[in-house]
């Protein structure tokens, strides 16, 4: 499965360059998203989402801004702070805490699921949050940022970087994301979602590591692999085709 290959690719050393790029700049979470205007007044907030699509920002723009609770799973040993189920595992600690809380946003990205019990996504259902799918509609990109990410085991930014990116690692995370969209919006484990935010629509401060920069000028055989990961989405993914197009 596409999860256990996941999991394969992940060793000490990119645990250990994560860790040091964690915390974001203030400034940048200063910016406002409108539209994500009308989520100001939930107090329980589930984001459930794929790799690569902003969701760190995301999460610590409502964390900020709507003075949110959420668990820094680096106490616990686990990195990725917003991701507690990244790992199959004991998560009676969290949901004990969880509970108590009355504001929180919890980040979650969809193939984490196969992680959980069956007990455990009932307890994440009966925490009673508003759930947020958050997609980026440029799957090329995404599949592509996915494929510097694990080369060069850095979940941030590239600087200096001319490379060549293999088109087999791109068409896995085109894979990858298509079935997690599908996923999350086929509501295959019963969690249903009130809004949609897209990457695209989100507000980056002009220093943040996410802001949305093109790899065009990074990845020397770019303009290729973006012509067969077109087509490619074309015609094994065509449900996301137009999706993918509109993306600006």
């Amino acid at each position: 499965m596409l999860n256990q290959q996941f999991k394969q690719w992940f060793d000490k050393d990119i645990l250990k360059n994560t860790r040091k790029n964690i915390n974001f700049i203030k400034e940048d979470l200063s910016h406002s998203i409108p539209c994500c205007d009308h989520i100001k007044n939930k107090n329980k907030i589930l984001v459930i989402t794929s790799g690569r699509t902003g969701s760190k920002f995301f999460a610590d723009w409502l964390r900020n801004d709507l003075d949110l609770w959420y668990c820094d799973f680096r106490k616990y040993k686990i990195p990725f702070g917003y991701e507690p189920f990244k790992w199959a595992g004991d998560y009676s600690r969290f949901f004990d805490t969880a509970q108590n809380k009355q504001r929180f946003v919890i980040k979650h990205i969809a193939h984490h699921f196969e992680n959980m019990t069956k007990d455990q996504i009932k307890t994440l259902k009966n925490l009673e949050t508003y759930n947020v799918v958050l997609l980026r509609k440029n799957i090329f990109e995404t599949a592509l940022s996915h494929s510097l990410a694990f080369k060069f085991k850095n979940w941030t930014k590239l600087k200096d970087v001319s490379t060549e990116v293999d088109w087999n690692d791109v068409k896995f995370w085109i894979d990858h994301t298509c079935q997690n969209y599908a996923d999350i919006l086929d509501k295959i484990y019963g969690f249903d979602y009130k809004d949609i935010v897209y990457y695209e629509d989100l507000v980056f401060g002009k220093s943040t590591v996410w802001k949305n920069e093109s790899k065009a000028n990074a990845v020397t055989n770019y303009k290729h692999l973006e012509e067969k990961s077109n087509k490619y989405i074309y015609n094994e993914h065509r449900r996301f085709t137009a999706f993918s197009r509109n993306k600006k």
